[in-house]
């Protein structure tokens, strides 16, 4: 018995509908219309920015927690924040764990001062 295979045929991604896309689409056309037609695509995000947003998210957090009886603020929530902020900003593995140090060292330097 001989099977007959047939050449896999190409599909122009350009017309390929995905949840992604939609959703691109739905937040704003323009930014579907640079990714997705023109093919444009973005920069990685530096290190540093995303160190800038994790690290304002903790500071909210330990914010929350400083009040007048407490005025050494409370780094729990703060410290358990920072591996969340990072997942949700792309880093993951061995960055992960180093961010992670480095946003909690940050924070315990401004935690005593």
């Amino acid at each position: 018995m001989q099977l007959l295979l047939e050449k896999p045929r190409t599909v122009d991604q350009r017309y390929v509908l995905t949840a992604s896309r939609l959703q691109t689409y739905l937040l704003c056309a323009r930014s579907h219309y640079h990714r997705y037609i023109q093919g444009y695509v973005e920069k990685e995000q530096p290190t540093q920015l995303t160190i800038g947003k994790v690290m304002h998210k903790a500071l909210e957090e330990f914010f929350k927690t400083k009040t007048e009886e407490n005025t050494a603020g409370d780094l729990t929530n703060a410290h358990a924040i920072i591996p969340l902020e990072c997942k949700r900003w792309g880093v993951s593995g061995f960055e992960l764990d180093t961010m992670t140090e480095v946003c909690r060292a940050l924070m315990a330097r401004y935690a005593n001062t």
